[in-house]
């Protein structure tokens, strides 16, 4: 008893290590999938999916946010004040060195050259000193009504250049030209911006923009191209591969170890139905071994191949799994193993209803095909039988998803019928090769024991004819009482 039980609990902890490497396999298809890098291979969508879309969400309210004008400051008056008062300055000291007769005009344009807008290069400074004194008076009144009339307005520094050129604009239209020069002359610096960026303000209109621009969206629908071989990834496909599951992204480890008692689960269950339902496999170590080699198989070729493909997961011969626990077990076995199956592609597939169907019935009707195999043309009945089955649940799903067209059912029905020819093949082979490693007597094993050439035969036929001739009736009269 010990040692049965020591083997089912063998058995167990085989299984289970099948599923924990599977669950905590790194995904082969998030491998090279980064923002900013180039795609390893084309990616299309396993699934359709409606999700909010945060990345294109934060797009759409930037660009709202872009559309707000900023928000400038009042003008301010004291900005005016002081430049009305610098301007009664420099009229002062230009009005005192005009005074000064008794001083050349070089030293009265050295007195003029203390003021900070004084500009060497420009003549209208020297013809300041030069003016008649009804002249310079009506041009100092003009100049404070120029820049009084700028300044009240408003004056942005990006539109300080703007501002300037309205001093030529806004003077009297009988002004010569030498007077113009003189007053551009004063009042060029004096023109400063006014009113200011009021940053609270800008960042408070755009805020509330962003927030009237509702979230985006985004449907991806089955076999849309997500990423091309050799397209950078961006921001957009980065989160629409994360959306499907297919982005490098961290796992929970709270997720991990629901994903490892599920597998626990399922392996407890198998256990006990092999102790209560068939207690004699656990006598039988290689067939045990075969079951599984059989379940692990299954499993981790659905962790490598399912995740991240759309019509791959069609093509994988899982049917192949219950149709070899058929010809080496039994038929109750191979159920128990396509319900197996079933789960365990549909847990890994993100649960594809779609393939959890096609695996279940595909491996229950190939099973069924193969369940009592005395030719090597069941394989050949198999094959027809799982084809139909196959492209009949991949036309029907593709009907019910409204997803589907000409070419699109053909490559379908090509799908199903490539599965169903290959889980044939790979059971043919093992039913030829591995019958013996297993301890599995199958009908080729029978029959080449049946061959009269047989080297036991050929001794007993020449050494005991009788023997010999008595064994064959006999083994004819039981091969008809176990047919009939």
């Amino acid at each position: 008893r010990f040692r049965r039980i020591s083997q089912a609990i063998g058995m167990a902890a085989v299984l289970w290590a099948a599923w924990a490497l599977a669950v905590l396999l790194p995904d082969q298809q998030a491998a090279g999938l980064a923002v900013g890098r180039a795609s390893p291979r084309d990616i299309k969508a396993s699934s359709q999916v409606t999700y909010v879309s945060d990345v294109e969400t934060r797009l759409a309210r930037d660009e709202a946010a872009l559309l707000v004008p900023v928000v400038y400051t009042l003008p301010d008056p004291s900005v005016g004040r002081a430049q009305l008062e610098r301007l009664a300055e420099i009229q002062e000291t230009v009005s005192e060195a005009r005074e000064r007769a008794d001083l050349t005009s070089e030293a009265r344009i050295a007195l003029l050259m203390e003021l900070p807008e004084f500009d060497a290069d420009d003549p209208a400074w020297e013809s300041m000193l030069t003016l008649s004194a009804s002249t310079w008076e009506m041009l100092c009144e003009e100049s404070v009504r120029v820049l009084s009339l700028i300044l009240g307005s408003e004056v942005r520094p990006t539109d300080l250049s703007r501002a300037r050129l309205d001093i030529q604009r806004l003077m009297a239209y009988t002004l010569t030209l030498r007077d113009r020069n003189v007053i551009t002359a004063m009042l060029f610096d004096l023109v400063v911006p006014n009113t200011f960026l009021d940053t609270e303000a800008t960042e408070a209109k755009r805020s509330q923009a962003r927030e009237q621009v509702q979230p985006v969206v985004r449907t991806i629908v089955t076999g849309e191209a997500i990423v091309r071989e050799g397209e950078i990834i961006t921001d957009e496909i980065y989160e629409q591969l994360h959306v499907l599951g297919l982005a490098n992204v961290q796992v929970r480890w709270q997720k991990q170890v629901a994903n490892l008692g599920i597998g626990l689960l399922i392996v407890l269950v198998m256990v006990f139905y092999t102790t209560k339902v068939h207690p004699e496999l656990i006598d039988h170590p290689r067939q045990q071994l075969l079951l599984v080699l059989t379940l692990a198989a299954v499993t981790l070729a659905a962790r490598l191949l399912v995740p991240g493909h759309l019509i791959l997961p069609y093509i994988v011969p899982s049917a192949a799994a219950a149709m070899l626990i058929a010809l080496f077990l039994n038929i109750q076995y191979a159920t128990l193993v396509s319900m197996v199956a079933a789960v365990t592609i549909s847990f890994i597939g993100n649960g594809s209803l779609d393939l959890t169907v096609y695996v279940l019935l595909g491996s229950l009707v190939g099973s069924l095909a193969l369940m009592r195999t005395e030719q090597l043309n069941a394989f050949f009945r198999a094959a027809v039988a799982l084809t139909i089955a196959n492209v009949a649940v991949l036309l029907l799903s593709s009907i019910r998803g409204e997803s589907y067209d000409t070419l699109g059912l053909l490559q379908l029905a090509g799908t199903g019928a490539l599965s169903a020819v290959l889980a044939s093949m790979v059971c043919l082979v093992a039913y030829v090769f591995t019958g013996r490693l297993f301890g599995v007597t199958t009908a080729l094993h029978l029959m080449e024991l049946a061959r009269p050439t047989h080297p036991l035969f050929r001794q007993l036929l020449i050494k005991a004819p009788g023997t010999y001739h008595h064994s064959i009736l006999i083994s004819n009269m039981a091969e008809r009482a176990a047919e009939a």
